[in-house]
Order: structure tokens, then C-alpha cells, then sequence
């Protein structure tokens, strides 16, 4: 049996008294079936697998099937960690980009309706009106843009229409 410190993070599957299914916070996958902790909760009143909740367990690891990396680890003992019990594993850092790749700053992932909207607010040099036009004209309304939208799209994306350097023609309905 080994011994580790982990920080509770994602409960995948959560069956009181039965079977508990977690992630700690370095992305270990865990399990539990001892009644004693699945059933139990802590004095605040929450289940003893809660996420962010720190914890000593004494584990076993199951040999790795069905072609996988790494067994299962089964828990067999649980017991509140101190403050100052050091993680056995730190926990996984977020992942950041490189570049904007289609992220904002805050590293949430931009739908592709706010990548339209953006480069068609970059196409029409900010003009919010112009910007709506070329849109719309790319989800589908082409008597939308003004001749002038579509020749600056042309420029700002450095292509011509008889290159086929764009995905579309702006002359076409298509």
C-alpha cells in the first residue's frame, strides 16, 4: 500500500455509500468503494470527496488493462491532511496558448461568431455600421456589404479574388 497527499478536483461519478470517481488537482483519476468514506460526509457537512478538499490516503494500484498507460488507484484509507502537508503531485498549471490562436486574454476559447465579428470589425477599419454589413455578408446576406467593404477585405487580407486566396467571391451568391 502507498501513501499520498492529494487536493480533490473533479468528481466525475459520485454514488453515496456505493463508489466515488475523481480527478485530484494533478489530474490523476482516483476511485473509492469503501463505504466508510462514500457514505460519510465531514463536519462541514459535505462529502469527504469534495473538490479542493485536502487528503492523506493510503492507496493500491490495480495492474494497467485493456492496453492503458496506468492502473487504477484505489483508495483503501482517507484522512484530513494539515495545511502544511505538501501535495504528493503539484497541481496541473492551465493551459495557456501560444500566441492568441483564437483565445482572448483571459484564456477563455472565442466562438467562431466572435471571430467573424472581430474580422469584420478589422475589415472595416472599426466602422461599426461597416463592420455589421460585412457580417452579415458573410453569414449569408450578400446585397449586405458595399462594394468598398469587400475591395477593403480584398486588401486587408492580402489576396485577390482570381487567386482563390479568400474562400469566397464577392461577386458570386455562393
Amino acid at each position: 500500500m502507498e501513501t499520498a497527499v492529494i487536493k480533490i478536483g473533479e468528481v466525475d461519478k459520485y454514488t453515496q455509500g456505493e463508489y466515488a470517481h475523481f480527478r485530484d488537482a494533478s489530474g490523476k483519476a482516483w476511485n473509492c468503494n469503501k463505504s466508510e468514506y462514500v457514505r460519510n460526509a465531514q463536519s462541514d457537512g459535505k462529502p469527504i470527496f469534495t473538490p479542493g478538499r485536502k487528503l492523506k490516503v493510503a492507496y493500491n494500484t490495480a495492474e494497467p488493462k485493456d492496453g492503458r498507460k496506468y492502473g487504477a488507484k484505489w483508495i483503501n484509507e482517507v484522512a484530513p491532511a494539515e495545511d502544511s502537508d505538501q501535495l504528493t503531485w503539484p497541481d496541473r498549471e492551465p493551459y495557456v496558448p501560444k500566441g492568441n490562436g483564437g483565445f482572448k486574454n483571459n484564456g477563455e476559447f472565442r466562438t467562431p461568431e466572435q471571430i467573424m465579428r472581430g474580422q469584420a470589425l478589422e475589415i472595416a477599419e472599426g466602422d461599426i455600421e461597416k463592420a455589421k454589413e460585412f457580417y452579415a455578408w458573410i453569414l449569408g446576406d450578400f446585397k449586405a456589404p458595399e462594394e468598398k467593404v469587400v475591395e477593403r477585405a480584398i486588401e486587408v487580407l492580402d489576396a485577390t479574388v482570381e487567386d482563390d486566396d479568400i474562400p469566397f467571391d464577392p461577386g458570386s451568391p455562393f
